[in-house]
């Protein structure tokens, strides 16, 4: 019995000390979680250091200026750009549009999940206008135009 006793409290003692980031919360991607890391602008750079950049194209955006934290900036190249031929942005990349709206401002936001991206556009004040539980249904056939930069048309346009 004691043995028993010994074994399996040996046993939780090695499961519980080999998970991972013990203490920390897997971040959850949804629309709040993300309009919180837009609100976030420390160590964020900005594209052409912050110009008002114009809607191109048939571009739904209009004006505006673009962010990058800096998970985003460290694979930038020295024109600020991702290089091109194949170079993806890192997980937990965000690259967030200020879009200049008259009266007020919108975001439009890329978030790198894993491998895939998270798209979502929000009001100033937080609510979504476009969630991201709608898996970029409307962003992705503009974005993976050719050329494309993992699915950021900027550099390509400005």
């Amino acid at each position: 019995m004691r043995n028993g006793f010994i074994l399996s409290l040996l046993l939780t003692i090695i499961l519980s000390s080999c998970t991972k980031d013990k203490g920390q919360v897997p971040f959850q991607v949804n629309d709040r979680s993300v309009f919180d890391l837009v609100l976030q602008t420390a160590g964020s750079g900005y594209y052409q250091s912050g110009a008002v950049l114009p809607g191109a194209g048939n571009s739904p955006h209009g004006s505006f200026k673009l962010r990058m934290n800096n998970v985003a900036q460290r694979i930038l190249n020295s024109a600020g750009e991702l290089p091109a031929g194949g170079a993806v942005f890192p997980d937990s990349s965000l690259i967030v549009k200020e879009i200049q709206s008259p009266g007020e401002i919108q975001y439009a936001v890329m978030y790198k999940n894993g491998r895939s991206w998270a798209w979502a556009e929000f009001r100033g004040d937080g609510k979504a206008i476009y969630t991201i539980t709608a898996n970029g249904a409307s962003c992705i056939s503009c974005h993976s135009v050719t050329p494309n930069r993992d699915l950021v048309r900027t550099f390509d346009l400005h």
